[in-house]
């Protein structure tokens, strides 16, 4: 029995050459579990760089379809105050 991870792990690759070697500027890949979002972008020479994780309270926008943009919150719920703690007020 294949494991779930390394299938997903080569599935990705695979999506992600194909992708590169047609030119699909930019490709988003929505963890749910993680409630991250993975957004890879072209940068030079057909090739991707390295994926920008969003995750939280972030509002991402598609550098490709102008005026697309997703609040994570909107997709996800709000996070839980254990991963996101608030931070203790500075002193005055």
């Amino acid at each position: 029995m294949k494991s779930t991870v390394s299938t997903a792990a080569k599935d990705l690759k695979i999506k992600r050459d194909l992708y590169e070697k047609h030119g699909v500027k930019e490709y988003w890949l929505v963890h749910p579990t993680d409630k991250t979002i993975m957004i890879y972008r072209m940068i030079r020479d057909n090739q991707y760089g390295k994926a920008d994780i969003y995750t939280g309270e972030d509002i991402i926008a598609s550098q490709v379809i102008e005026g697309f943009e997703v609040n994570l919150i909107e997709i996800f719920g709000p996070m839980p105050p254990e991963v996101f703690p608030k931070q203790k007020e500075s002193a005055k």
